[in-house]
């Protein structure tokens, strides 16, 4: 019986990764690139749920799939990103990719995607952050332009960022106290999860 799950789970990422990367194939002749949300009432409410929930399973101790299983290996795609820099934070149940800067921040049931830059006094839990497309230090330090990345002390929680936000210091992200659904200019809420959509910019101080 073991064999046979182990068989038929290996049939399943098959599957999965052929339809990858069909997708990736169908969206390589797009000028932009696709984006985890682009407009809120084209996706099914139950599918930002299910993302989501399917991301931060993998956080747990012993997730219900492993990406450890010596007999059914996942490979991840070669970015040759530099090794992701953690600086004085504290880190529970956390996925960190790579090319990541994290200074100073509370970190508890993440998944944090490739070049995430997490500022001090951040405190992120049961979240998502997609991360970025590019490295961009050099282009904002004298612009006064508000960084891509998570800003000093936010808090987050029950959220996805998808990637290039611009989320600046002091800003609150939560579901609490708002509706399961909610639409906003430049941010909504799906099944009690807030989604800042890509390139968005949440100015500093704001309480979402």
């Amino acid at each position: 019986m073991l064999a046979q799950l182990r068989k038929l789970r290996r049939n399943i990422i098959s599957a999965l990764l052929c339809a990858l990367a069909i997708l990736i194939a169908s969206c390589a002749t797009q000028k932009e690139a696709p984006r985890l949300v682009d407009d809120p009432d084209d996706h099914h409410e139950g599918t930002i749920r299910a993302f989501y929930e399917a991301n931060l399973d993998l956080t747990d101790v012993v997730p219900e799939y492993s990406f450890f299983e010596p007999e059914s290996p996942i490979y991840t795609h070669p970015r040759f990103l530099p090794g992701s820099k953690i600086n004085g934070a504290t880190l529970r149940q956390a996925i960190i990719s790579d090319g990541c800067i994290i200074s100073d921040a509370h970190l508890e049931r993440c998944v944090v995607g490739i070049r995430s830059i997490i500022q001090s006094g951040a405190t992120i839990r049961n979240s998502i952050v997609m991360g970025a497309d590019y490295f961009e230090q050099d282009r904002v330090e004298n612009s006064g332009q508000v960084p891509i990345g998570i800003g000093r002390n936010c808090v987050i929680d029950r959220a996805i960022i998808d990637k290039n936000a611009r989320i600046s210091d002091g800003v609150v992200i939560t579901p609490e106290g708002k509706p399961e659904n909610l639409d906003t200019d430049n941010y909504f809420i799906r099944d009690g999860i807030v989604v800042i959509p890509k390139n968005a910019l949440i100015p500093a101080g704001s309480w979402i």
